[in-house]
């Protein structure tokens, strides 16, 4: 099993980064399931979904993302909602029944 789809992967993180935030309804325009967020397949385990979201707090995270040349605050948001409603087994069945899977 991959642990994640290295193409979405590779296409999310090679976006320029903006030098400025996105209004909100960009962000609700944009927004998409919390799999492809984290750029992660449908079965992954929790532990493969720390393992992602770790690598992508480390480069998206507001402070860290500065070193990075990467202004990310709300993709850190975003990344952040994804992490804590697909670790969490309740909140990912109930999310899993919502998207149909």
């Amino acid at each position: 099993m991959e642990l994640l789809d290295l193409r979405k992967e590779a296409e999310a993180l090679s976006i320029p980064p903006s030098k400025k935030e996105p209004s909100e309804e960009k962000i609700k325009e944009y927004k998409r399931n919390y799999y492809d967020i984290l750029g992660i397949r449908h079965d992954a385990t929790p532990e493969q979904i720390k393992i992602v979201y770790k690598k992508l707090a480390l480069i998206y995270h507001p402070d860290q993302g500065k070193h990075f040349g990467v202004n990310g605050e709300w993709r850190f948001r975003e990344i952040k909602e994804a992490y804590e409603t697909l670790i969490d087994p309740d909140k990912r069945k109930e999310y899993d029944r919502k998207l149909g899977a």
